[in-house]
């Protein structure tokens, strides 16, 4: 019988000979690409399965499926059936923990050897799409065999990969093995993941988690997790089935289905089926499934589950995904993310131990800590790196490696030839803008936090963001980092000063120095180099775009340096601290220079020759705290962006700043300039942003300027103001200083903002309609009757008012016009109004009816005596005709802090504050109750209550005039919402609560009390039976049930400092309801009767002892105790716990007595 008829003739043609010999072999031509070659289905296969071969060339056009196919095909033939594993891949020697992520981009490459994947030179890496939408790194054409010869790693990849095709669920091409779900998935040893996995299996667990999303850069681990979660579903009697798909780039919905069929062991699913069928049949045959889980592997954009068939629900189908994309896993509503980072350094170097393979003499152990430190906590550069070193015994070898990767942009051999591939994928996939956006951040220094504004403004200046309006192009440069940080390219982060910020990883960074470098024109960044000296002029290429020599030790550019760099457009040197000379002679080749930042140097003067450069766009010396001069601007005439910010010895406006016809930012504020001429801001008509602060600028001038969007300022008197309101458009966000002086710093950074300081208010104040906070201060006479513009006001604050002018109470024979002049007001303010008795009577509230005032804070006001008083009766008199406080007035009010105010007595008020959640009272030292009883009642919705050094308060709540003044009993649930009650150095407090009062707040959960140097009894007064009758309530007080609100809620006492006490609480009825008590310093405490019983209470977590960090005194002081029972103290024992000076808790037992 006869060798069967291959099948794969299936897809070729055969060709007639038409008469050449027949050593010329069989002819066909590919019925995918129609191109024709000669030998038989082994070439076929090759053809199809895109493996070069000598003489025939891949297949372009063939589908996924049939790849597959024919590599399956080629692998039966020349591996045997069982091929052993290779040591490294053994479990006693894990191999590489990113190998997957490794193979999964592989085929986007068009290759399957890692060796020689980079070996050409930058310059010789073409830019393919030069005018298109995007940059890409063109790979098709790289070399696939390395100028040097097989690398160590590339065999060790190769045979990984090899080792993948025989073993794993997915080949390098991302197809499903038949065995998928059967068996265990061939994985090398997890380091610094385990955390990930236990994570992943914990919301698995959870049945309400049913899609998970796994994102992280290229390289980071996010397979060789998966794989190790894939490996303990399968072990784990919870699910009965476990698929692992790779979806891989490109993948379409068609192909994904398709891939997922092969999983399920059902490839002909969709035979012969309609396309619009096929998600309800693999949605029919998925729903059949018990409990499973489906991986999907390497997604690089979100499918709607219901057009792919994937049906997740309870006890049905869960889902987890890896992509390099966080916003794949959002699109995708995941309900949990989880990102993965780089290792920990000890991580790291675990991994490198682990894949080297070998013993490190102390000569090279150090240099290889240097070299892991390099890849900067990156599974893949770390694996790739200890491949590549793997037999090397010579230390110069060592060395050398480590000084390659130490040099920015110059990838070591090893890296370029496997890391980067990796990584510039997700570089293709950006459009061109954000391409450039993520090269910018390379200009910066290794591992800056890069201000997310300094950044934006960055490239705003170099034309990467182009908007009409300023506005656009911040919410544009947000949005490009945005979707870089979902791309994992960058990293969220803050600045030292706490602003939103982005981090590059160092392998990332080389990557993008790299690309700058493999295209022309190239880039020059020594930026954070430690350099001293400016590079000299050969390294100044003629066809230089950027250079960044930012934060060096540069200290003068001599005139000896000249480069000739015509393309140069941008010019970064800031933070190098010691400059303080620039020759002029720097700048006189550099004609095409846009962008030249100068920031945080120490420069005293700009050179002349950097006020030739027509072209010049955005000129920053911000700052520059030495510069005294700047020469005429007259010429810059193509000036967008000047920005002098922090130059305290310029004083003066520089000349011809009214010729700067293009300018839209200027930035003079902290400077010495206290005017800016008249004339001149008016003739800067496209200006968007004007950083003036308390610059005095003409409030007319800046009223027409038809464009600006950001405006800071000051204005000399209030007629300025209004001649700016009378002309000024709306604009995004102002903050303008009426008065004032030029010193003055007010501490706000955004908003639309008037401050009004030491300025005389005669006449009506016309504010811009949209004004949400208003400042006054130091303003001697002023009436918020003749202020207009106020409806939007949310914000007001007053603060050092001094009394009314003597007489004009006398003047005002009727009451200003009525109306609410701030119906909108949200917060108010008042610090330092010595002469304030009352916050509102008739003569003080103004007509502000604060119908929607959500937070009263009241400072410093040495005569304030209530927040709402009676009126005197001569106050009556000159206001009868006041209509009084409308019945909503208050009505949104949700907390009150008063600090400061000495004669303050109590917070009684005859008006109710329904939704009032916090009080906090500091500093009342005349201050002998909070509350009476039934002004708590008119806070139904309190929830803190906190109280700090009120030295002369006895209580929180007046009973006992209560009690006598009452004609009602209380309902029990009168002040059901109290949670926190917080005294700190109270010292006339005996006491917090009566039982009595305690069982009237259910919710209660905290009392902290600190300080308190007469403190008694933390609960305490008359006991309280339970069936007894109090004057309090409606009805005999009930027994605590199980299940209801006295019952079931958890108590945390914090005692701290308090001299005097001796009795937390003797009532039996606090005892079921305790959970933690945190005691320290509380020296005349001999017993705690509520947890002297024979079984712990059932609510009991722990008992915490500070005794000055000491355990051993803490133990001390715990045996002092006296117990009535017998073993009370053993059976406690287990719940004490001694905080340590770290605040970490030891267990009392562990601390020697």
């Amino acid at each position: 019988m006869g060798k069967p008829r291959d099948k794969f003739w299936d897809y070729a043609e055969v060709i007639p000979n038409e008469g050449e010999g027949k050593d010329k072999g069989t002819r066909w031509k590919c019925k995918f690409c129609n191109k024709k070659y000669s030998g038989g289905a082994s070439r076929i296969k090759a053809h199809l399965a895109k493996v070069d071969r000598e003489g025939i060339k891949v297949c372009e056009a063939v589908d996924e499926a049939t790849t597959k196919e024919a590599l399956e095909a080629l692998d039966s033939n020349k591996r045997p059936k069982k091929k052993k594993r290779p040591d490294y891949l053994t479990d006693s020697t894990p191999m590489n923990p990113q190998e997957a992520d490794l193979q999964s981009t592989l085929p986007v490459l068009g290759q399957r050897n890692l060796n020689g994947q980079l070996q050409r030179r930058p310059d010789e890496i073409q830019r393919v799409e030069f005018s298109g939408e995007n940059e890409s790194i063109d790979l098709a054409n790289i070399p696939t065999r390395s100028d040097f010869g097989e690398s160590t790693v590339g065999a060790m990849m190769q045979e990984f990969e090899n080792e993948i095709q025989v073993e794993g669920p997915s080949d390098a091409q991302g197809y499903v093995n038949d065995w998928s779900g059967r068996e265990r998935m061939l994985a090398p040893k997890l380091v610094g993941r385990d955390r990930i996995v236990d994570e992943l299996w914990g919301y698995l667990t959870t049945n309400d988690i049913l899609r998970i999303g796994v994102y992280g850069m290229g390289g980071v681990g996010k397979t060789t997790t998966m794989k190790h979660l894939y490996n303990k579903v399968h072990g784990s009697a919870a699910f009965e089935n476990v698929f692992w798909i790779t979806v891989s780039k490109d993948c379409s919905i068609h192909e994904l289905q398709n891939k997922i069929a092969r999983a399920l062991k059902v490839p002909d699913l969709f035979k012969d089926v309609d396309e619009g069928m096929r998600p309800t049949l693999l949605c029919n045959y998925l729903s059949k499934k018990k409990k499973c889980l489906i991986i999907l592997d390497d997604m690089w954009r979100h499918f709607e589950l219901a057009d792919v068939g994937i049906p997740v629900k309870r006890d049905g189908v869960q889902l987890v995904l890896t992509t390099r994309y966080r916003d794949v896993c959002e699109k995708m509503l995941c309900e949990a993310k989880i990102g993965v980072r780089p290792l920990s350094d000890e991580e790291a170097w675990a991994l490198f131990v682990q894949t080297l393979d070998s013993d490190l003499p102390p000569s090279r152990k150090l240099v290889a800590e240097h070299i892991v430190k390099e890849c900067k906590g990156l599974p893949l550069a770390i694996v790739v790196m200890a491949g590549s070193m793997r037999g090397e015994v010579e230390d110069h070898v060592w060395d050398a490696t480590l000084e390659n990767l130490k040099r920015p942009g110059v990838l070591e051999q090893s890296m370029k030839e496997s890391v980067f591939p990796i990584l510039v994928h997700s570089y293709n996939r950006l459009d061109r803008k954000k391409q450039l956006c993520f090269l910018t951040c390379a200009l910066y220094p290794e591992d800056r936090k890069i201000s997310r504004q300094e950044l934006i403004e960055l490239c705003i200046d170099e034309g990467v963001i182009y908007e009409d309006r300023r506005r656009k192009m911040y919410n544009e440069g947000h949005r490009l980092l945005d979707e870089l940080e979902k791309s994992c390219l960058l990293e969220a982060c803050s600045d030292g000063n706490g602003s939103k910020a982005v981090r590059i990883h160092d392998v990332i960074r080389d990557m993008a120095l790299h690309i700058m470098n493999a295209n022309n024109p190239p880039c020059m960044v020594k930026s954070g180099l430690g350099l001293e000296d400016v590079p000299d002029d050969e390294e100044w290429l003629l066809n230089l775009q950027k250079v960044s020599l930012m934060s060096n030790g540069i200290e003068a550019v001599p005139p000896s340096i000249s480069p000739n760099c015509p393309q140069l457009a941008t010019l970064l040197l800031s933070d190098c601290k010691r400059l303080h000379k620039i020759s002029k002679r720097f700048f006189r080749r550099m004609q095409g220079l846009k962008v030249i930042d100068l920031r945080y140097t120490s420069i005293t003067k700009v050179p002349k020759s950097v006020m030739s450069l027509k072209k010049l766009r955005a000129l920053v010396l911000k700052c520059c705290f030495q510069l005294s001069r700047i020469p005429s601007l007259a010429k810059l005439t193509s000036l967008g962006k000047l920005d002098i910010e922090g130059c305290r010895k310029i004083k003066e406006v520089p000349d011809g700043l009214g010729m700067l016809v293009n300018l839209t930012y200027l930035g003079i504020h902290v400077s010495g300039i206290e005017r800016i001429p008249d004339g001149v801001v008016c003739k800067l008509k496209k200006l968007q942003h004007l950083r003036a602060d308390y610059v005095t600028v003409k409030g007319g001038e800046v009223g027409k300027l038809r464009k600006l969007e950001v405006l800071r300022c000051r204005f000399e008197n209030v007629n300025e103001l209004n001649e700016y309101t009378r002309h000024a458009t709306t604009i995004e966000s102002y903050i303008l200083v009426i008065g004032g002086h030029p010193n003055c710093s007010y501490a706000l950074n955004s908003g639309k903002v008037v401050i009004m300081d030491d300025v005389e208010i005669r006449e009506t104040c016309q504010f811009p309609r949209d004004v949400k906070f208003l400042w006054i201060l130091r303003v001697r006479t002023w009436n918020i009757s003749s202020f207009t513009g106020l409806e939007e006001l949310e914000v007001l604050r007053t603060e050092e008012l001094l009394e009314e002018p003597e007489g004009q109470q006398e003047e005002r024979t009727s009451p200003p016009p009525p109306g609410d002049h701030c119906p909108n007001l949200k917060v108010l303010q008042i610090l330092d109004c010595p002469k304030l008795k009352h916050l509102l009577v008739s003569r003080h509230h103004c007509y502000l009816h604060l119908k929607k005032l959500e937070k009263l804070e009241i400072y410093h006001c040495e005569e304030l005596e209530s927040m709402i008083g009676a009126a005197t009766d001569e106050e009556e008199s000159l206001t009868s005709s006041t209509p009084p406080l409308p019945p909503d007035a208050f009505s949104q009010l949700q907390s009150i802090k008063i600090a400061g105010c000495p004669k303050m007595k109590d917070m009684v008020g005859p008006k109710s504050l329904p939704v009032l959640r916090k009080i906090e009272l500091s500093g009342c030292a005349k201050m002998k109750r909070v509350l009476t009883l039934e002004s708590f009642m008119l806070l139904p919705n309190l929830e803190k209550l906190e109280i700090d050094r009120c030295e002369e308060l006895e209580s929180i709540i007046d009973e006992e005039e209560s009690l006598t003044s009452s004609t009602s009993p209380l309902p029990p649930d009168a002040f059901s919402q109290l949670q926190l009650i917080k005294l700190r150095w109270c010292h006339k407090m005996k006491r917090v609560l009566t039982p009595e009062l305690f069982t009237l707040l259910p919710n209660l959960q905290t009392i902290i009390v600190v300080g308190c140097k007469e403190m008694k009894e933390v609960i305490g007064g008359q006991e309280l039976d339970h069936g007894a009758t109090s004057s309090l309530f409606l009805s005999p007080i009930p027994a605590a049930s199980p299940g209801d609100q006295l019952s079931t809620r958890k108590l945390t006492l914090k005692l701290d400092d308090l001299e005097e006490l001796e009795s937390i609480c003797s009532w039996t009825g606090l005892r079921d309801l305790i959970h933690v008590i945190q005691i320290s310093r509380c020296p005349e405490l001999k017993r705690i009767e509520m947890l002297d019983d024979a079984s712990p209470p059932p609510s009991l977590k722990e008992i915490v002892l500070w005794v000055g960090g000491d355990g051993n005194r803490a133990k001390q002081w715990w045996e002092s105790l006296e117990w009535e029972h017998p073993d009370a103290k053993n059976i406690l024992e287990p719940y004490v716990f001694v905080d340590t000076p770290h605040r970490k808790k030891i267990p009392l037992r562990e601390c020697r007595p």
